[in-house]
């Protein structure tokens, strides 16, 4: 594609890249500090966009804590599953601390959580935590992102659908450049559209449909960190990404616990049956307090064993002891990385905030179920806010250095970037090749040769650079690059995790 290329631009004041339930709360965040401010939030999609909205169940749980006893519980255990990420307590305080507060503002748009007869929430455990029952669940997600998007409207707030961001555009001052917009690619004819703005929040979600087998919306491509890294933004835990397994190819949820059980075996790609040893079989009832792999903790070893044991697809054969066998598969359904951000959603870039999957610090390595949902509503609010307010006391980009920067060559896609449809819908832009080899790492995450392997998985993706698609490989290399540089050993334990 040449520098001459016809590009439209458009200026804003805040903009926000995605519209998950992070992007959008964010949105709403900025026209909350700044009502005057021009607010667009991009989409690839026209509907329902990102992990947010992609549950099997139409159902999300939520971490509400109402009082100080509750805020303790998920301070101390939020902390505690942080290892062996990164993890910045004061994060976690203000996920608490906000959290009820974000969870009545989503009532008052019209979102119903569960409750009782007596009208008091019904609340169960998440995830990692079976001795809390602090989650309120709300269903019906493609109600609840009518409601967002209704809402966002009459504040003033703008949507740009069916385009995707190829890169952000940076001020070239100073050894980090300022993000003062953004350059999309039209979904439908390739036009270029060039978007200035005071402020920038990255809400793109996370990694996992950088994966063959994967629970991520269709309105991923698996680019943010790779947005984030160019730009210049510190990263942390990127190599943290939660796995569900599944049935396939139908994606149903299989519980892993089921393998303990009497007569259950697994077929190996040689078609060796194997039971679950005994050792393993002990770990059943902790595995079973957690549907995601968990690292770092003993449990893990299960679902290694299974993984281990995947042919060149990525799934495994289990074998009941009266039923048909079936095909298992780990299924990649969320990140626990991204940008490390301050309380405001600041990156270490200026004008640059990030939220949602593309966020974090307020994680490690484990999360509580729940908690990225609250830490979508918390810290978008808070990210919109800081934006919005930072862009009524900051001047645009002047318009001459503004279309330089979208001229330059280094920016612009070298080919049309294209984005497969289904039905109308874009899918996400990966091919299979990348795909088949990212799932290499999931066997190996416990294993004393995950350095060599991960050293020749880097060497197959750079192979693909000549790929349209260089933002989806550059952040399956950052994630890959997270991995070789953990160190992890065959208990799972990690040095110098917030080594990116």
């Amino acid at each position: 594609m040449s520098s001459t290329h016809t590009i439209s631009t458009t200026t804003v004041d805040v903009l926000v890249l995605g519209a998950g339930l992070s992007g959008m709360r964010a949105a709403w965040g900025a026209l909350e500090a700044n009502p005057k401010a021009r607010v667009m939030v991009a989409t690839l999609r026209n509907g329902p966009a990102g992990s947010s909205f992609a549950n099997k169940n139409n159902a999300l749980g939520m971490q509400a804590l109402f009082t100080d006893e509750e805020r303790l519980d998920f301070f101390q255990a939020a902390l505690e599953l942080a290892r062996p990420g990164f993890v910045d307590p004061g994060l976690i305080r203000i996920l608490a601390s906000e959290s009820a507060a974000r969870l009545k503002d989503m009532e008052g748009l019209g979102i119903k959580f569960q409750k009782g007869a007596h009208g008091k929430y019904l609340r169960g455990p998440g995830c990692f935590t079976p001795n809390f029952r602090h989650a309120v669940v709300f269903s019906d997600l493609g109600h609840a992102f009518a409601q967002f998007k209704k809402h966002l409207p009459a504040l003033g707030a703008e949507f740009l659908p069916e385009f995707q961001v190829a890169a952000l555009l940076q001020e070239k001052t100073g050894s980090l450049g300022r993000v003062c917009g953004a350059l999309f690619q039209a979904v439908n004819n390739h036009d270029l559209l060039a978007v200035r703005a005071k402020s920038v929040v990255m809400a793109l979600g996370g990694p996992a449909c950088l994966y063959a087998w994967n629970m991520a919306c269709p309105g991923n491509t698996g680019s943010s960190y790779a947005l984030l890294e160019r730009a210049g933004a510190k990263l942390v835990n990127t190599g943290f990404i939660q796995f569900l397994w599944a049935k396939v190819p139908k994606k149903s949820f299989w519980n892993i616990r089921h393998l303990a059980q009497p007569g259950m075996r697994l077929k190996t790609p040689k078609g060796r049956l194997l039971r679950l040893p005994r050792p393993l079989r002990d770990l059943a009832h902790e595995r079973g307090t957690h549907c995601p792999f968990a690292y770092g903790r003993d449990d893990a070893k299960m679902d290694l064993f299974v993984a281990k044991h995947a042919g060149e697809d990525g799934t495994t054969w289990i074998v009941p002891p009266l039923d048909e066998p079936y095909r298992v598969a780990p299924l990649a359904h969320a990140g626990n990385g991204g940008a490390g951000i301050d309380e405001h959603g600041r990156t270490s870039v200026a004008g640059l905030f990030a939220v949602g999957e593309c966020a974090s610090g307020m994680h490690g390595a484990n999360r509580i179920g729940g908690a990225m949902v609250a830490a979508t509503q918390v810290f978008g609010a808070r990210a919109g806010r800081a934006a919005g307010l930072d862009a009524a006391n900051q001047a645009h980009t002047p318009k001459k250095v503004f279309k330089e920067l979208t001229l330059d060559p280094n920016v612009l896609p070298q080919k049309t970037l294209r984005i497969p449809q289904k039905n109308g819908v874009p899918q996400n832009n990966n091919g299979v090749p990348l795909t088949k080899a990212m799932h290499g790492h999931v066997a190996l995450t416990g294993s004393r040769r995950l350095g060599s392997v991960i050293q020749g998985l880097e060497k197959r993706l750079k192979s693909e650079k000549k790929w349209d698609r260089g933002l989806a490989v550059e952040s399956a290399l950052i994630v890959t690059r997270f991995l070789r540089k953990m160190k992890t050993n065959a208990n799972g334990t990690q040095s110098n995790p917030r080594s990116q």
